[in-house]
């Protein structure tokens, strides 16, 4: 797993709300550089997972709707990229036409290195690294 630009900026718009409260992807696109538009999609990701609310209206916005110390790198993680993993033979799904991934130590390392990288992002809370 790379950490890709949605995911860091995934954080971006995360510290934004926090620090600022009920915000306009506009609002955001200022503060974080992150447009508008890719606030939005990023935004609709995270509304999904339950991270964040939509209120309507001309006052309206997004809102964090869980607290930075219920949040962790992992759940913003999952909420973006679900499927990403360090390689692709890590995936249940993946069928590997090398080797039987049983047998494969290329496979081992990948999943070794998976279960560091998920181990750290789940013992990262948010409020922890935005210094909250």
């Amino acid at each position: 797993m790379i950490i890709s630009r949605e995911f860091d900026y995934a954080l971006r718009i995360l510290r934004h709300l926090s620090s600022r409260g009920l915000s306009s992807a506009v609002d955001i696109e200022k503060s974080e550089n992150v447009t508008a538009d890719f606030a939005r999609k990023i935004l609709r990701k995270l509304r999904k997972a339950g991270v964040v609310q939509v209120e309507r209206g001309v006052n309206g916005g997004y809102r964090l709707i869980k607290s930075c110390d219920e949040l962790t790198l992992w759940d913003i993680k999952c909420a973006i990229e679900p499927e990403e993993m360090v390689n692709r033979c890590v995936c249940p799904e993946y069928q590997c036409d090398n080797l039987d991934k049983n047998l494969c130590a290329i496979h081992f390392e990948c999943c070794r290195l998976e279960n560091i990288i998920k181990n750290e992002m789940e013992n990262r809370k948010l409020s922890e690294i935005f210094g909250l």
